[in-house]
């Protein structure tokens, strides 16, 4: 009726097993971060953001910003204009989703995990665009001619929108990769979904990519 060690089983005081050490688990990699980023059109103007804070802090940006867990892309670029912008959703005309942008540095410290979904934001006709700067939660606010936001010789644009905006307005669903040394732009690759390693990666069906 003595309860027995499996056979084996380590016995009590031997080392040889219980003592081995153990192999430490892999770290896990870090959780997709994904965001959304919005460019609010009426004509041939574009609602831009001056943010004050970094990233790009003093540059002009589309709107928008992370993802809250669950979110779809197109609600969470809906509430990132209600809550940084003055426009009203009876002002807004159905979204367009224009493709997607991931990033990484140079020197490793940010591996590309996650990007941002990129909308078009359009405007009903009745919306009247007002002239000048207006303060917003993020910074300050204001209409910019379509053809300066998208002038890669513009210093005051977030640099790497002149090489994907235009792009992706004539072709939705496009994807670019980003590679920065701090906030310093280093390179632009095109395709769906292109990532580090994969600078050649196909554009959508039709794209010519």
């Amino acid at each position: 009726g003595t309860a027995r060690p499996a056979a084996g089983a380590p016995l009590p005081g031997d080392a040889s097993a219980a003592d081995q050490p153990v192999e430490a688990a892999p770290p896990a990699a870090p959780a997709a971060v994904w965001h959304t980023l919005g460019f609010c059109r009426h004509g041939d103007r574009v609602l831009m953001l001056r943010r004050a804070r970094p990233p790009f802090a003093g540059l002009w940006n589309g709107v928008g910003g992370k993802l809250e867990p669950g979110e779809s892309p197109e609600v969470g670029m809906l509430r990132e204009v209600a809550e940084e912008t003055p426009l009203s959703p009876g002002e807004l005309a159905p979204l367009r989703r224009l493709g997607r942008v991931t990033w990484s540095q140079l020197d490793g410290s940010q591996p590309a995990t996650g990007g941002m979904h990129v909308f078009l934001v359009a405007t009903q006709a009745r919306l009247h665009p007002w002239e000048g700067r207006r303060p917003g939660s993020e910074g300050e606010l204001a209409w910019l001619s379509l053809r300066d936001v998208c002038d890669p010789a513009n210093p005051r644009i977030v640099r790497n929108i002149a090489r994907f905006l235009p792009a992706m307005l004539r072709r939705p669903g496009l994807g670019f990769h980003c590679e920065y040394r701090g906030e310093e732009l280093r390179s632009v690759r095109r395709g769906l979904g292109a990532g580090p390693g994969d600078p050649e990666a196909p554009g959508p069906p039709g794209s010519g990519a």
